[in-house]
């Protein structure tokens, strides 16, 4: 049992896979699709799987212990870029020197995946360092003057929220000033052009900014549903279309099982909550969820509903207008205290 339709997929090569205790019958009743192949290939199929040669995979012995199986290529370490302040420790010079190798092949990047606190902020900004000091190098050594138009775009680095601060801090105390020009693209970037990106080296931003960015992109190209009126990219309304909307859309068989499985929960509910059978519009009284029963009370005491925001925005406003939290002037000087000795 289990899986769609009662089945469990597992897929395996046949060449390393061996099913001892099985006769060809049995194995051919429980293999799925043994059946639909040609004779010559069901009979090359049964016979590897039901022989008793070791796969080959199982044929190469592998010990761990080996001294070839543990070696690991050797990693000079990199020299630190003279725009960096700080010194590298050595693993990160050989962290430093393993991305720039990275760079430099056509996969053009990797993953640092050291532990935290292990440096990898300071490891990915001396590579910065290090792939400019190359680009001016090789421009220099041809004779070329490097001027803003022509210079290589900037690095993109995307951070959480919380670390934004971090990694612009960490580049303006291990960095020679000037030698990494750095755009935090976060606040105030309503007005932003893209002639506004050239001549930096790096461009911090976060990952809550791209993905609304992101979405103000796709908002653009949504088009709105003839017939529900909700709005959809252009490939995701073929499928709507197709299977839930319209006067055309049929349903498939995954989707009318969920739609009775979703059904038979809702009249499940609606017993349970004592909730007559009909439209939504046939209940008059709002269901017994915790706000209702909240708004029900308030209502009846003659109060008004706030919200958990509600307290929050009223502690703004009153600080903006120069009022202290019971509601009073802010006073400029405080009140002389008396003492009395009793």
């Amino acid at each position: 049992r289990g899986g769609d339709y009662g089945w469990i997929n597992k897929w395996m090569h046949p060449q390393c896979l061996r099913l001892p205790g099985l006769t060809l019958e049995e194995l051919r009743e429980s293999l799925y699709g043994v059946n639909d192949l040609r004779q010559g290939d069901q009979d090359v199929l049964l016979a590897t799987l039901t022989s008793d040669e070791k796969p080959e995979i199982e044929k190469e012995e592998l010990d761990i212990n080996d001294a070839s199986f543990l070696c690991r290529p050797v990693i000079e370490p990199a020299e630190k870029p003279r725009a960096l302040t700080r010194e590298l420790l050595r693993f990160q010079a050989e962290g430093l020197s393993w991305m720039c190798d990275n760079e430099a092949s056509d996969i053009r990047g990797g993953i640092l995946a050291d532990e935290m606190g292990m440096g990898k902020t300071i490891q990915c900004i001396a590579m910065l360092l290090a792939q400019k000091e190359k680009w001016m190098k090789r421009r220099a050594d041809a004779g070329e003057m490097v001027t803003a138009e022509d210079r290589p775009p900037p690095t993109l680095v995307v951070v959480p929220t919380s670390a934004l601060v971090q990694w612009e801090q960490e580049i303006k105390t291990c960095v020679d000033e000037g030698s990494l020009k750095v755009l935090v693209y976060y606040a105030n970037r309503a007005g932003v052009v893209d002639d506004d990106f050239k001549g930096y080296d790096v461009v911090l931003t976060t990952y809550p900014v791209i993905e609304a960015d992101w979405r103000k992109i796709i908002n653009r190209h949504m088009v709105a549903c003839q017939w529900c009126g909700k709005k959809y990219l252009p490939r995701s309304m073929k499928v709507h279309l197709k299977y839930f909307c319209g006067p055309d859309a049929v349903r498939s068989e995954k989707l009318a099982r969920r739609e009775v499985t979703r059904d038979t929960a809702n009249e499940k509910a609606m017993r349970t909550l004592k909730i007559k059978e009909g439209n939504a519009s046939d209940v008059k009284k709002p269901l017994p969820t915790p706000a209702n029963f909240y708004k029900e009370l308030m209502a009846k005491a003659g109060r008004p509903v706030m919200s958990m925001y509600d307290g929050a925005h009223k502690a703004r406003e009153r600080a903006a207008a120069g009022l202290a939290p019971g509601g009073d002037a802010i006073k400029e000087e405080p009140e002389d205290i008396k003492t009395e000795v009793i």
